[in-house]
């Protein structure tokens, strides 16, 4: 994992904030990593440290899916 940047509002910090563009990567890597192993939704967001609507919306956006 590589080291996070993070937003704070007020006493609060929030999640790191995660550039987009090198999520998808980063999750293709894993996966090529990973070929034997079974990767759920939840592992490769748990890895990027991401929620799975994260993830979800992340994908939609690199493959160009509208809904």
């Amino acid at each position: 994992m590589r080291p996070a940047t993070y937003t704070s509002f007020g006493d609060v910090q929030s999640r790191p904030v995660l550039p987009r563009s090198e999520i998808m990567p980063l999750l293709f890597d894993k996966i090529a990593r990973h070929t034997d192993d079974y990767l759920s939704i939840d592992d490769l967001a748990t890895a990027e440290n991401i929620s799975e609507r994260t993830f979800w919306n992340i994908f939609l956006e690199y493959f160009g899916v509208l809904l």
